[in-house]
């Protein structure tokens, strides 16, 4: 995607800018990726030929469908979600452009689900385990685990965001062993004399571990 919409770009004239995203195009192109240009309503039409994700934002978005010729409208930057923090860009598609022709899933790996002891909030931590800005996690809110750490007391601790965290106890990952590593590479299993134990980096689904 290329992100058209810098103060730079502005006093470029339109045949540049569609020459620079033609090329852009290309290269995406030859390496087997479908291309596509992202940028404000104002630009469209007027600072470039074409444009498939546009950016509008009315005043009040209900019911409206601005851009549906296009693949994609972002008509909001600063929704609100319950249970995350900060503001989010909002998009609806018009096609299955972006998805490349699958479903629509649902569920999020990685994904850590709040529990604690009688639906009471908990504390999120800071990267050392102290509590971070007073702010509570509700009980059942969802979100994605982006790694693991030890906390100052030796227990487990899962990242949810940039320098934020949560105890695994106070997770529906209480109790389970959370192995992280690169994706595509495996993680190898030893025994407990410190063997290596030849081919568990090769298994791909979730395996019980004693």
């Amino acid at each position: 995607m290329a992100d058209v919409e810098a103060s730079q770009q502005q006093y470029l004239s339109r045949a540049t800018l569609d020459a620079c995203n033609q090329a852009f195009a290309e290269v995406v192109k030859l390496y087997g990726y479908r291309p596509d240009v992202y940028t404000m309503g104002s630009w469209v039409n007027s600072k470039m030929s074409n444009a498939g994700w546009i950016a509008s934002y009315p005043y009040d978005p209900t019911g409206k469908t601005w851009y549906s010729n296009n693949n994609a409208w972002q008509y909001q930057s600063i929704a609100q979600f319950q249970g995350s923090y900060g503001n989010f860009d909002v998009s609806t598609l018009y096609n299955n452009f972006y998805t490349g022709g699958q479903q629509v899933v649902n569920t999020i790996n990685n994904t850590v689900t709040i529990q604690t002891w009688n639906a009471n909030p908990t504390a999120m931590l800071n990267s050392k385990g102290d509590p971070y800005m007073t702010t509570p996690l509700a009980h059942g809110t969802k979100w994605q685990g982006l790694g693991i750490a030890k906390n100052k007391d030796d227990t487990a601790m899962i990242c949810i965001g940039n320098n934020e965290y949560v105890r695994q106890d106070c997770t529906t990952l209480n109790g389970l062993v959370v192995i992280n590593y690169a994706a595509n590479y495996g993680v190898n299993a030893y025994n407990s004399k410190g063997q290596e134990l030849k081919g568990t980096n090769l298994i791909k689904n979730k395996a019980e571990i004693s």
